[in-house]
């Protein structure tokens, strides 16, 4: 059986810079394996995209918080669903010598004003392109 966790990101540059922080040693972020099971039993058709999105998260959040308190990571994204905007968050902790991605949860759904209602919202990729593979 599979007892290691699985890495699902890191704690990239970005963060640090933003929260005027630096860390040293690992600062990989593992899913631990009841975490992985519970995701699988739970969307047994999409749980490898459901764990793909939660990587994209870590890798370019549109917030992220430190809370000093818990000693807390909050990475946060905001998701444009039906004339709303909703907030999920990822909450990930320091145990046992590894970040660890602790849980999952919505915030709030802010409706989006009348005039902008009739828009449809997507998020931009930063994919780099090949520049040369457009020309002759």
């Amino acid at each position: 059986m599979y007892n290691e966790p699985l890495k699902v990101g890191r704690i990239n540059r970005a963060t640090e810079r933003a929260l005027d922080i630096s860390l040293s040693g690992d600062v990989n972020i593992y899913l631990r394996e009841e975490q992985l099971n519970d995701i699988a039993s739970k969307r047994p058709d999409t749980y490898l995209a459901y764990i793909e999105e939660l990587s994209s998260i870590l890798r370019k959040p549109d917030f992220v918080s430190f809370d000093t308190e818990r000693q807390s990571f909050f990475y946060c994204r905001a998701y444009a669903q039906s004339g709303a905007v909703q907030l999920v968050f990822l909450e990930v902790t320091h145990e046992q010598c590894r970040y660890h991605l602790k849980r999952v949860f919505k915030g709030g759904r802010v409706t989006l004003i009348q005039e902008l209602l009739k828009l449809h919202f997507a998020r931009p990729l930063d994919k780099k392109v090949n520049e040369s593979a457009d020309r002759p």
